[in-house]
């Protein structure tokens, strides 16, 4: 994952980041890796960064970085750290700089690892609802959309908190189709308001580790069978 963020955000290459100070935002399991990946490539143009990953998925590195803010949450079940990760995105979105164009990283583990429930709901609400419709083996998409549904931020409800500033989102999508809008349950997916002026880039797909996998088990010789993705 730090391989794919240095090559998707390497000058001359698309998508470019912008040419003044980056305030940083990288939600999912690989968030340490993605955010270690913008550093190889923006160093000291990131001024400040909130990384929010698993417990277990900091390397010491992430650390030592300047203005570098971590924060850990639970997966795939959220629980308290989750909500204040959430709140704490939210404050960060809040605090953004009028001339800072903000760069969102994010990967697979986003719908638990951050969260701040809709009106009514409780924490209790949303654990309950998860462990269950993991247990139940819904397709990844349908679970989603019912944690967008029970979310104040998910489905592209953060994407409206920026009030149509310019940002850009690169995505690592574990989830088949590779869609924004489902992709960590869409927390930079396209608004509902149409404000929206979010550039999203796919940097790292479940295709391409599948078709990595594939042709690493068949150069062992090995017979290869893809399951469908659900």
């Amino acid at each position: 994952m730090r391989e794919a963020l240095s090559t998707a955000a390497a000058p001359g290459a698309a998508p470019a980041v912008g040419h003044g100070p980056v305030w940083l935002a990288a939600v999912g399991k690989a968030a340490a890796a993605m955010t270690l990946g913008a550093h190889d490539v923006l160093g000291p143009r990131i001024v400040r960064a909130l990384v929010i990953t698993r417990e277990g998925h900091v390397p010491p590195e992430l650390g030592t970085l300047p203005g570098t803010e971590i924060l850990t949450g639970a997966h795939p079940v959220p629980d308290a750290r989750s909500l204040a990760a959430g709140q704490r995105l939210l404050e960060w979105v809040a605090a953004l700089p009028p001339e800072v164009e903000p760069l969102f990283l994010i990967s697979g583990g986003a719908s638990s690892l951050a969260e701040v429930p809709a009106p009514g709901m409780t924490l209790a609400d949303l654990e309950s609802f998860t462990v269950r419709g993991l247990a139940s083996g819904i397709a990844i998409a349908e679970l989603n959309a019912q944690r967008i549904a029970r979310s104040a931020i998910k489905g592209g409800k953060l994407t409206a908190r920026l009030r149509g500033r310019p940002a850009q989102a690169l995505l690592v999508s574990d989830v088949p189709g590779d869609d924004p809008g489902v992709i960590g349950s869409g927390l930079l997916g396209p608004a509902s308001t149409g404000a929206d002026r979010v550039r999203r880039t796919i940097v790292a797909s479940i295709g391409q580790a599948v078709e990595a996998a594939s042709a690493a088990a068949a150069a062992r010789g090995l017979s290869v069978q893809r399951a469908a993705a659900r």
